[in-house]
């Protein structure tokens, strides 16, 4: 499972990255990959870059492009990649149509949000 997360507070992203490839799974035989991205508009070029991205995991309140606009971005540009969609505030812009929202923090939900994913991919 390839993962783009895109985050731009450093810590926020190193310690989600580290959770999510040794922790998120570790019973299963599903090899976790984490491609990192600061805002929207580096994630998006990863996306380009690596056409093979299962789900995307993004924060909302980032500088250059926000998590709705990526969301948005890529609700038109891809062939539908799920997207999770997580922030320390409640998004009330109905444009985000992410898949999952979540508020940041909880692993357990996040962990819970993926499997959801998953299973779908």
């Amino acid at each position: 499972m390839v993962i783009l997360l895109v985050e731009d507070h450093l810590a926020v992203r190193l310690g989600l990255k580290y959770f999510l490839e040794h922790y998120f799974l570790e019973d299963s035989k599903v090899k976790v990959e984490v491609i990192e991205a600061e805002d929207g508009k580096i994630a998006i070029k990863k996306i380009h870059e690596r056409p093979d991205v299962d789900v995307i995991i993004t924060d909302h309140i980032m500088p250059n492009m926000t998590g709705i606009e990526l969301v948005v971005w890529v609700k038109a540009h891809t062939q539908n990649i799920p997207i999770i969609l997580h922030s320390t505030e409640e998004i009330t812009d109905d444009r985000h149509k992410a898949d999952i929202f979540l508020i940041k923090g909880d692993v357990n939900t996040l962990t819970q949000a993926l499997l959801k994913v998953h299973n779908k991919i």
